[in-house]
């Protein structure tokens, strides 16, 4: 968390531990300047649509 909070260049996260950190401030999002979603089309197949979309 400390990491995150002071600064990183790349993370990786399931989209549900990514949002849990953007909510409890641990990053932001006006800092990121690309978003990369590894195998995109098996998390829809696994039901994480409506965090990807958050």
């Amino acid at each position: 968390r400390s990491e995150l909070r002071a600064g990183v260049h790349i993370v990786v996260a399931t989209p549900g531990r990514f949002i849990d950190h953007l909510q409890q401030g641990n990053s932001c999002l006006s800092r990121i300047s690309f978003v990369v979603l590894d195998e995109a089309d098996r998390m829809l197949d696994m039901g994480f649509e409506p965090q990807i979309k958050e």
